[in-house]
């Protein structure tokens, strides 16, 4: 089936595996419906009460881009930002724009709004501590009183409850703001006798859980001999907690999928219902079970975890081998740039062609050089290099920006395109982008490593004429590396506005991995 419509995904950043489940379940069901997927992300979730520079301002202009290409439609992940004002931002610029969108989590008129469905796990995973386990006294631990999240799973455990006749107990009901502390200090409190001892506490997230199970053998409790524990997100927490934790996996995974067909709907007028996707339990021993003996838990995944991290090693050691950064950071002119960038693409792995593009007035205008792009893009982009596998494309003509990539002219099944933003100092970002066909290499289980995403961002050094660079890894731990070179390199030209990398990777299972 060749791509139809284009979409839209806006959210800042691609850390978590969580992350990863969340464009999985939104390509699962936008690839049959004929949806190129565009992830617009600007690397990292900056908090506003943290320090903002130039870097963080650069990868966040990567959000003024879905306004001016050609979407059918956008969702806007506005409940995983922590910064108000680039929210705001993003707001602002969705809202000058004819692109229906849908907003996932938050309430932004004139939007629609979508919630994930959450009562129905924790009501099931409650009712298993009941009716497998025998629990009669069961605590539950939610996140914060009053949020949508906290309340929808703590509504699931009232039901259960409910169901089977049970009283939820005396100070039963715990708000642990989804973090460590207040789990710590319940596990002290019922150690001490200062909260009396349950069968089960059923979790709101994984971290609460893990941080009770912690606090609890810390004092003296055995997990689950004593005490059962539940979780819930199928998170990294539950699976390398000892003993690993029972949890729910799945939400974000169907909520995309919910939030990809509520689009197509507003976008089409043809309704489709909820996705087909199910949030399930996923067992460990904190409830009492034994995982071994459950035929969709896998032992190995915690071994996959680890053989990923050390791929990831050997990888690391590939790009400094390589002197990716040296080679790239120090070009006399663009076409040396981009000869340079041609002679070491062989290190990002796994790909099947890589464009480089740049908007049109990337370069310093001799006669005003106070003047330079700082924010947004150019309406005309160059494609400066468009490079294939034992043979390179044609390149260095203009197109419009709208169009994305001049590639997506041609004929081609639904792809899912990773965009974010590549800047130098203060002068307007670029972008790169990473094309699959299968973002299904996103599971927790899966070994490949992240590296293979890599992370851009350019830099210059002092030349009398205009000096281009370009840092690129793939690993979370190069990314202090690349800042530190940002800032601390002088940038002689004025603007250089946008640069599309272009990786498509041989196989999906080549994108993504374990965090």
């Amino acid at each position: 089936m060749h791509a139809q419509r284009k979409l839209g995904v806006i959210m800042p950043s691609l850390a978590d595996p969580l992350d990863y489940q969340l464009v999985e379940g939104i390509f699962d069901v936008a690839k049959p419906l004929g949806y190129d997927v565009f992830i617009y992300t600007g690397i990292y979730n900056s908090h506003i009460d943290l320090q903002q520079d130039n870097y963080i301002r650069g990868l966040e202009n990567i959000y003024r881009l879905p306004a001016k290409q050609d979407l059918d439609g956008v969702l806007f992940a506005a409940d995983l930002f922590h910064n108000q004002p680039v929210l705001d931002e993003i707001y602002r610029e969705l809202m000058q724009s004819n692109i229906p969108c849908l907003v996932l989590g938050e309430a932004l008129l004139p939007f629609e709004n979508i919630q994930p469905r959450q009562q129905e796990s924790m009501y099931h995973i409650t009712k298993h501590m009941i009716e497998v386990h025998g629990c009669k006294k069961i605590y539950c631990i939610t996140g914060m009183e009053g949020n949508d999240a906290s309340e929808e799973r703590l509504a699931g455990y009232r039901q259960a409850m409910c169901e089977a006749g049970l009283p939820i107990p005396e100070n039963g009901i715990l708000y642990g703001y989804f973090w460590k502390d207040v789990p710590e200090q319940i596990g002290q409190q019922i150690a001490t006798g200062l909260l009396p001892r349950s069968d089960a506490v059923v979790c709101a997230s994984d971290i609460m859980a893990a941080a009770l199970c912690h606090s609890l053998q810390e004092n003296g409790i055995a997990v689950p001999d004593e005490i059962k524990v539940t979780g819930y997100d199928g998170g990294w927490d539950a699976w390398l907690h000892q003993p690993r934790i029972t949890t729910v996996e799945g939400r974000d995974r169907q909520y995309g999928a919910d939030a990809v067909l509520m689009l197509h709907e507003m976008i089409t007028g043809t309704a489709y219902g909820f996705a087909e996707q199910k949030q399930t339990l996923r067992f460990g021993e904190s409830c009492g079970c034994d995982p071994t003996k459950i035929a969709h838990t896998s032992p190995s995944a915690v071994d996959a975890y680890f053989r990923a991290r050390v791929r990831n090693q050997a990888l690391k050691r590939t790009f400094l081998a390589s002197d990716l950064f040296a080679q790239t950071g120090g070009a006399a002119s663009l076409n040396d740039w981009v000869t340079k960038i041609d002679r070491v693409g062989h290190v990002l792995q796994n790909w099947r062609w890589l464009d480089v593009c740049l908007c049109e007035d990337w370069c310093m205008d001799f006669e005003h050089p106070e003047q330079f792009r700082q924010t947004g893009f150019s309406d005309t982009m160059l494609l400066a290099l468009s490079k294939r596998h034992g043979v390179n494309a044609k390149d260095q003509f203009v197109f419009d920006t709208h169009e994305i990539l001049p590639a997506l002219r041609e004929p081609h099944e639904p792809m899912l395109v990773l965009i974010t933003s590549l800047h130098a100092m203060d002068r307007s970002s670029a972008i790169w982008q990473v094309h699959t066909a299968n973002p299904k290499m996103w599971s927790l289980t899966n070994t490949t490593p992240i590296g293979v995403m890599p992370q851009l961002t350019v830099c210059t050094s002092s030349s009398r004429r205009c000096t281009v660079g370009i840092a690129v890894t793939g690993w979370p731990f190069f990314l202090p590396m690349i800042r530190k070179r940002a800032c601390i390199t002088s940038v002689v030209w004025q603007s250089i506005s946008m640069i599309f990398c272009t990786a498509v990777p041989k196989s999906a299972k080549h994108l993504c991995s374990s965090p």
